[in-house]
């Protein structure tokens, strides 16, 4: 699994059962390295044997082993599943190229099928902000940007120059394992079954018990 991402240690405040509930990740390897790292929920009911029954929680964790298509950081857009990203149609729409060296973490590649299948699953969603998309090569695709008006596609489409930034929630699914999944249902997965990612860490244990989950990188 390609890695583009260092996780050290990092503090969450989520929003579980109209509760505030803590989640820290942190070093658990007694040697200090940084390869397993076990993320604490202060809410039991946050974890629900392998199902994640909290939204804010369940799309937490997806965010840490799912990487986007663009890094936004403090105001800059930087590549990461994608090597670059162009528009010429005054943002209605962009053209993005991916990286050919990116694998799953079970071995598959990486490519435009996955970005494809996450942005339909994306616009299964009422005001999902895509319109279309369109494979235009095995790592490189077309993304539009959303309608004016959904019930009438002839206004054609709304300009999105933020679109860099917003990316940052979409999450680029692994198009062989969610295939059969219901568009729209992707974030609603049962785990571990389906943990395979392109992040820095993967599933590798999950304790309803103790309200933990540990990754290993």
């Amino acid at each position: 699994m390609q890695n583009t991402l260092v996780i050290g240690v990092v503090a969450l405040v989520l929003v579980a059962g109209g509760a505030a509930a803590f989640v820290a990740i942190n070093n658990n390897k007694d040697d200090g390295s940084s390869d397993e790292l076990t993320l604490k929920v202060g809410t039991l009911d946050t974890v629900n044997g392998t199902n994640f029954s909290a939204a804010n929680a369940r799309y937490m964790v997806q965010d840490i082993m799912y990487l986007p298509l663009i890094n936004w950081n403090y105001g800059v857009a930087n590549p990461c599943l994608a090597t670059s990203w162009t528009t010429d149609d005054g943002c209605k729409s962009y053209t993005v190229t991916l990286r050919d060296d990116v694998e799953w973490s079970d071995g598959d590649k990486f490519d435009a099928d996955d970005v494809v299948i996450s942005i339909q699953n994306k616009m299964a969603s009422s005001n999902s902000g895509y319109s279309a998309v369109e494979k235009l090569g095995d790592y490189k695709v077309k993304i539009t940007m959303g309608l004016v008006d959904p019930n009438d596609p002839s206004k054609g489409v709304t300009p999105n120059a933020n679109w860099p930034a917003e990316n940052t929630n979409l999450q680029i699914f692994p198009q062989h394992i969610f295939k059969n999944e219901t568009l729209g249902d992707f974030g609603k997965c049962e785990f571990p079954t389906y943990c395979v990612a392109t992040g820095p860490m993967v599933i590798s244990k999950i304790d309803k018990d103790a309200g933990t989950i540990t990754y290993v990188a």
